[in-house]
């Protein structure tokens, strides 16, 4: 909020501009005056609005034109002073005045003030401005904040001039409210609405005593009686009888309250409102609040805190109306009326993304996994969706950082000839180091499918990734992509013990089962009929290891796997690389390893680097080897180097290929 205003009167000479700033400084009226009074400075202790409060007198004349144009520009707002009795002076204001500040641009609130009303019975009727048509001219011009009419001889409202004006500035109405047909605007409506929204903790559509006693308490700081409480329902009931229902205020109601408030001249209440819930000027929430700087250290990764999933789990259970366990479309829609996108997480292609029910309702199973992923992908969004959403206190409290496993020691980098020929890589393979662990975790061979046309998995992990600030790479999902200041960033720094959010992905040659396994992994039926997949897909579920939830984030890049693969940032940010084949395809594995000129076959390839033949699982029959299950038990489990050879598709860069994978520490699933 301004701390300093500056407050301008303009006016045609002899309409009282001088004597109503003497009168207010002086409080008393002196019958000469100067032509123009020197600049004014009033102290904010003794202001209503504890504000420095700067008033500046001015001449109409063409000779002081410059110095108007300029305080003018200076100015945050305008008194419009005419004589009540001097039909002229009023007449120019629609002339001459109002048209000269809209050619200027000005956007400041314009006061119209009616002077010298203790003169109305000294002339004849005929030049005397009424009331009403004082009123009229507000309503004709949007620009005007409010009007009063006062006399600087008997000080009638001359106070209150001054008080309406640091009230225009720093409680505006007419950012609220259009005069000209008596109705709040639509963004105070859309603010006022999501207050409604957070103070309606049961979610029945009403404000109940209670819910408007802690509403009143968080604004106000003090409580109400329940007089005072009969006493607002009462107004509301006078002026819209449909506005009260069962002793509370519906949205309805507390919409016209608040348009109540400010016609009665009481706009600094829904001002308070407004500010208490986080809104500035623009009637946005403030960018602090949706948008705080903070920067991620690159070992880290993000995820909700506790508090976080409480608060999404509350979520849940307060718009599951039917209380049937899920969200259906209508719950959705009203959990997610107050954030500012149509179709929240369409680029995720919620809710087919996540676990559903039969009915295609989100399972909590499958909300929580939902905002796992999203946290884990574009965690700004969200913090963004949390602040739109309520969460009680600091929304970075919603989130914690959780550390990488990083590997050290690396082997020396070595980069084989471009040959395709599996036997060229032998020395290198045999000169690697396997740690203890490999030999430990490597027995995932299970072939009890072999005996049909099945489709095999086999997975490469990685667990080095790059930093994640401001832009990072998970950024492709960001609904609303920022510039921000990374000198004001601050580093964010509340961390947990371990993850259990990982992001996995997915690649294959055509047909070889991609989107099956991420159907089957949200639990959806296997669909017979094949559609190549065009655009990135996502999918997100739990699995329990240890007694303990992990969510795991599939992903296939579709027609863009060339461009994904082939970009370091991208790659740097998966943990797991699993590569599907189709055993019955013959092309689908040559597509893995790029052996065009050779027949060698996938156990063979697996015995030549020591690794266990490929893990046989069909999604159409519905075996799939806990396969979801030992991706998250290998991402947990680092070792110190995987060996993978081949070119996952015809246009990829050997040699950046293995400067990538073959050569840097990641974890090794050895499925296929």
């Amino acid at each position: 909020m301004r701390d300093e205003i500056r407050v301008l009167l303009l006016g045609e000479d002899g309409t009282g501009k001088s004597s109503l700033v003497t009168s207010f400084i002086k409080e008393d009226f002196l019958p000469n005056v100067q032509k123009i009074v020197p600049e004014v400075t009033i102290p904010p202790e003794v202001t209503p609005e504890n504000v420095t409060t700067h008033i500046i007198d001015t001449q109409s004349g063409y000779e002081h034109r410059a110095r108007l144009e300029a305080e003018i520009q200076k100015a945050n707002v305008l008194c419009l002073v005419y004589s009540v009795i001097n039909r002229d002076s009023f007449e120019r204001i629609t002339q001459v005045w109002l048209p000269f500040l809209r050619n200027k641009g000005v956007s400041v609130p314009i006061i119209l003030v009616g002077n010298k009303i203790d003169r109305k019975n000294t002339v004849p009727s005929e030049n005397i401005v009424e009331s009403s048509e004082m009123l009229s001219l507000m309503g004709e011009y949007k620009e005007i904040e409010t009007c009063i009419e006062c006399s600087a001889k008997n000080l009638t409202n001359v106070t209150e001039l001054f008080y309406f004006a640091q009230k225009a500035v720093i409680h505006p109405a007419r950012l609220l409210y259009d005069t000209a047909n008596s109705s709040l605007k639509p963004k105070c409506i859309n603010a006022l609405s999501r207050i409604f929204w957070l103070c309606d903790k049961d979610g029945d559509d009403v404000l109940s005593h209670s819910e408007l006693n802690e509403f009143q308490k968080f604004c106000f700081s003090s409580p109400l009686n329940q007089t005072e409480l009969d006493d607002i329902l009462n107004v509301v009931r006078d002026s819209l009888p449909s506005g009260v229902v069962s002793n509370g205020l519906n949205l309805e109601g507390f919409l016209l309250l608040h348009k109540l408030f400010i016609q009665q001249g009481r706009v600094e209440t829904t001002w308070i409102v407004l500010r208490k819930y986080g809104y500035g000027e623009d009637l946005n929430l403030k960018e602090e609040i949706v948008y705080p700087n903070i920067q991620i250290d690159q070992n880290c990764s993000v995820e909700l805190s506790a508090e976080g999933f409480e608060f999404i789990t509350q979520l849940f259970r307060r718009f599951d109306r039917d209380q049937d366990a899920s969200l259906n479309k209508n719950e959705l829609k009203k959990l997610f009326s107050v954030v500012p996108f149509e179709e929240p997480w369409k680029e995720y292609n919620f809710p087919s993304c996540t676990v559903t029910n039969g009915s295609g309702n989100v399972t909590l199973q499958g909300w929580l996994a939902m905002w796992s992923m999203v946290t884990l992908l574009n965690y700004r969004l969200t913090l963004e969706f949390f602040a739109y959403l309520g969460f009680p206190g600091d929304i970075l409290n919603g989130i914690v950082l959780a550390k990488r496993k990083v590997v050290n020691n690396r082997p020396p980098r070595k980069y084989s000839s471009t040959t395709s020929k599996l036997h060229k890589l032998d020395s290198n393979i045999h000169s690697l180091r396997y740690s203890s662990e490999l030999a430990s975790n490597t027995d995932l061979v299970l072939d009890k499918n072999a005996h049909y046309p099945g489709r095999h998995v086999n997975s490469v992990p990685e667990n080095y990734r790059p930093t994640q600030a401001s832009t990072s790479t998970r950024s492709e999902y960001s609904l609303k992509p920022r510039m921000v200041n990374k000198s004001h960033f601050k580093m964010f720094s509340r961390n947990k013990k371990s993850r259990t959010t990982s992001l996995v992905y997915l690649v294959g040659s055509k047909g070889s089962g991609k989107s099956s396994l991420l159907n089957s992994f949200t639990k959806k039926p296997f669909d017979p009929s094949y559609s190549p997949t065009e655009s990135p897909m996502v999918s997100v579920n739990s699995v329990e290891l240890k007694a303990e939830q992990q969510y795991l984030v599939l992903k296939e890049f579709g027609l863009y796997t060339n461009m994904a693969l082939g970009n370091t940032a991208v790659m740097d940010n998966c943990d797991l690389l699993c590569m599907v084949y189709d055993s019955s395809d013959p092309s689908s594995f040559q597509y893995l390893v790029e052996l065009r000129s050779s027949t060698i076959q996938p156990d063979d390839y697996c015995r030549e680097l020591k690794l266990p033949i490929p893990l046989h699982v069909s999604v159409k029959e519905g075996h799939v080897a806990e396969i979801f299950e030992k991706m998250a038990s290998l991402i947990s489990k680092p070792v110190s180097v995987a060996i993978i050879w081949g070119v996952f598709f015809g246009s990829y860069n050997r040699a950046r290929f293995y400067d990538s994978f073959l050569y840097r520490p990641f974890k090794l699933l050895k499925i296929f």
